[in-house]
């Protein structure tokens, strides 16, 4: 895989940027010659960022063009093998930004606009349509509090939301599952190279619907996690 960026960084705290990227991923199973082929893909990106002098917070707004081959597809001849002859297009918009409300508080928010669609496939239905278990659009807030020196020294503890829109449960129909709202909190404490933190995902419990119905999604989730760096 390859990458190129280029970033310019204006006086004012404006740094426009581009970027072309390429990636590959192992495809689970065989196709029908039983020789599979990685899924490859490109990234193309513009954007620019903003970073007001003197601050700590900053934003981001950047357009994207993302490009997957060697999908797998229903083999024209037999309809019960698969072949990599399929594609899947991604174009979007996507908005991210920082601010520093206080020297102990930060706020993260981001916000996902994409446009999915299959561009390739043997299933003639298919083309045109949103790839399984995508969404429109996908939206954080964050807020990130560190106690400081002064009280609970090298602890801080985090939360926020994330929304997630509306997602295609079927490739030729376009059933769609409900959108949802999850909560998800974090503790963390840092003391020289030793880090801990604990997340918790979901926090509620909610239940969110996935592949048409058929199947729950994530449940509440917690992972602690203790860190050295040398």
């Amino acid at each position: 895989t390859g990458n190129l960026g280029v970033l310019y960084l204006l006086d004012n705290g404006l740094a426009p940027y581009a970027s072309y990227s390429t990636s590959f991923a192992p495809v689970i199973g065989a196709n029908f010659s039983s020789m599979p082929q990685p899924e490859t893909g490109e990234q193309y990106e513009v954007g620019v960022k903003y970073q007001p002098l003197g601050s700590n917070s900053f934003i981001t707004a950047s357009v994207f063009d993302l490009r997957k081959q060697n999908v797998t597809t229903v083999d024209p001849i037999n309809s019960t093998r698969r072949v990599q002859t399929g594609e899947v297009r991604a174009r979007g918009l996507e908005l991210e930004g920082k601010a520093s409300l206080t020297r102990k508080l930060d706020l993260i928010a981001s916000y996902t606009l994409l446009d999915p669609e299959i561009t390739r496939s043997n299933v003639a239905a298919e083309v045109g349509k949103m790839p399984f278990q995508t969404a429109r659009h996908t939206s954080k807030l964050w807020l990130d509090y560190s106690f400081g020196s002064d009280v609970l020294p090298g602890w801080g503890v985090d939360g926020g939301v994330r929304n997630v829109g509306k997602t295609a449960a079927g490739t030729t129909d376009q059933y769609f599952n409900p959108g949802y709202t999850l909560v998800d909190a974090a503790l963390r404490y840092q003391s020289g190279p030793i880090r801990f933190s604990l997340n918790v995902a979901n926090l509620f419990d909610k239940v969110t619907l996935a592949n048409r119905a058929q199947f729950y999604g994530q449940d509440r989730t917690i992972t602690a996690t203790l860190g050295y760096r040398w």
